[in-house]
């Protein structure tokens, strides 16, 4: 998800360096509790299952991609554009089935 407008809006791009957090569904502490029926919940930090539908290895760094995926950065991203990355793959997927794998937000 990307701030876009003063709101939370799903990816539309890759790589982009206004992703600030991922989709979660099973939030640990929910910060403002005024929020918690009225939207998405958004993981900033820890670990999260991720929507990707790309071949990923277990420790890829992974940027935003469209549709609200996450791909595995080139190393352009890992040089130069290293405020997109997202996070982390703690979890391989061997196709490029859409499919939820668990991620370390950074």
């Amino acid at each position: 998800y990307i701030i876009k407008e003063g709101k939370v809006t799903l990816s539309n791009k890759r790589s982009s360096s206004l992703a600030v957090g991922v989709c979660s569904d099973s939030a640990a502490m929910i910060m403002k509790e005024e929020y918690k029926d009225k939207g998405i919940i958004i993981g900033l930090t820890g670990t999260v299952k991720t929507w990707v539908k790309s071949k990923i290895k277990a420790g890829d760094e992974l940027v935003s991609d469209m549709g609200g995926f996450a791909t595995k950065a080139n190393i352009f991203d890992k040089l130069f554009n290293r405020s997109a990355i997202i996070g982390k793959a703690m979890e391989s997927s061997f196709d490029c089935a859409e499919k939820r794998i668990l991620v370390l937000l950074k």
